[in-house]
Order: C-alpha cells, then structure tokens, then sequence
C-alpha cells in the first residue's frame, strides 16, 4: 500500500527538500493542493525533481481551469524529464473568499459556478484528458457524492475518497482503485482535540497502526495524510510512517 503525505501549505524548505524528508521516512508520495495565490507546482516539481528517485507527485487540479490538451502537454514534460512521477487530482474546489475576485477563466464554468456544475465538468474533463491522442498520466478523481461515485465506478476512475466515507463504508469500493485521505492526530493521551475537517480521527499509536494494517489488507491502493493546522503534526506523523514502515 502507498502512503502519500498531503501538503496544504507553502512549503518553506522547497519540494526537492520536503520530498527527501517524506521519502526518507517511508513516504511514497505527496499531494500538492490546489491554489490560486500557490504558485505553479508543476514548474516547481520539474525544478526539484530527483531523477534518481521514484518519490511521486500528485497535483490537484480545477480542470476547468487550463485545458485537458495543455494539462496533458505539462505532464509529458516532466514525464520526459523523470517518468512516472507525476499524477493529477481532478476536485472541484472549495472556493475562498479572497480567490472570488481573480477572475481570468475564459470558460462556462468558473469558480463562480455551482458546487453541481463544476462536479458535471470535471467528470467530463476526466473523460476527455484520458481520450487525448496523447501520453496521459494517471488521475484520480475527488469523490465525495454518490452521483460523482457512480460516474467513477461506471468510467473505471480512480478516486481520492475522505476518510469520513471509507469509515462508513457508504459506498462499494472494493474493486476499485482508490486513496483515503485522512487527518490524523496521534495521542497516547486522553487530551481533547476539536473535529476541524471531516477527514479527521484521533488515534493512539496502535490504533493509527491498525487503522493502516486494515487499509491495506482491504486493497486499499493509498493512504493519503494530512495536519489539521500547518506544521501541527508533520514531525510527529512522518516519524510514525517510518516507525510502521520498519
């Protein structure tokens, strides 16, 4: 099973440092989020990149934001410069206030648009970008409904679920290639912590070990972790990921 670490905030140090951190601690991957004011990872990524690695990279993307030919021409890119490092998480977005007042996409569906309409977008956008006449990489598709579950199940999508559904095993995954994105926090103590995302759990040691045991023997394909507040948890939480590697 892969476990990938997912960054949601500006990485200090650089991804060529981050990436060896995580990678050095077990870590097979990391998640970079989509943002407005975050800079283009892909150009970050071709910058950092260690060729000598297998260390992988998954960027999330609002399709309706740059085209399915143009996004898949990025991606050949830097498959040219390291092959098979890359992958792309089509979601549709939590919009923040301060990203309203961009502006500058040229399309029917914008940030603007409704949660429905950019969920029909990017479905169709998943179907077109793996149609190109042209080297694609591997996608997932954020699922978080039953109408954008069918559509995966029925397009053979794979998906980044939240932790929230896998628990209640609300939907059929089995079969299918998935990821659980979680937000642990890890305690061998009975001290409180507030629920901020629906993706978060409060473990001790051995149930966090088990929670990944159990993933894992459920074909899990990946693991994907998270900190509830930057810089939170990341020492704690990639020192466990080596711990559970050994």
């Amino acid at each position: 099973m892969k476990i990938f670490w997912f960054q949601t905030s500006k990485i200090l140090e650089g991804i060529g440092k981050r990436s060896k951190d995580l990678e050095n601690h077990g870590f097979d991957g990391m998640m970079l989020t989509y943002h407005v004011f975050a800079g283009d990872h892909f150009t970050k990524i071709a910058r950092d990149i260690d060729t000598e690695s297998k260390f992988h990279y998954i960027v999330a993307m609002r399709p309706y934001v740059v085209s399915a030919q143009y996004l898949s021409m990025i991606c050949n890119s830097i498959n040219d410069i390291s092959p098979n490092r890359l992958s792309i998480n089509f979601l549709t977005g939590f919009i923040k206030e301060k990203e309203k007042g961009i502006g500058g996409i040229l399309a029917p569906i914008t940030d603007a648009s409704s949660t429905v309409d950019r969920s029909k977008y990017m479905l169709e956008y998943a179907e077109v970008f793996r149609s190109l006449q042209l080297p694609t990489p591997e996608f997932y598709v954020s699922t978080s409904n039953e109408e954008v579950f069918k559509v995966c199940e029925e397009k053979e999508f794979p998906m980044i679920i939240q932790y929230l559904l896998y628990k209640q095993n609300k939907f059929d995954f089995s079969n299918k290639k998935y990821i659980v994105s979680i937000c642990p926090t890890v305690r061998d103590s009975d001290e409180p912590f507030t629920n901020r995302t629906e993706d978060y759990e409060l473990f001790n040691k051995d149930s966090f070990f088990s929670f990944l045991n159990q993933c894992e023997k459920q074909g899990v394909y990946g693991v994907l972790i998270s900190e509830d507040m930057p810089n939170s948890e990341y020492d704690r939480l990639i020192k466990l990921i080596k711990e559970y590697r050994v």
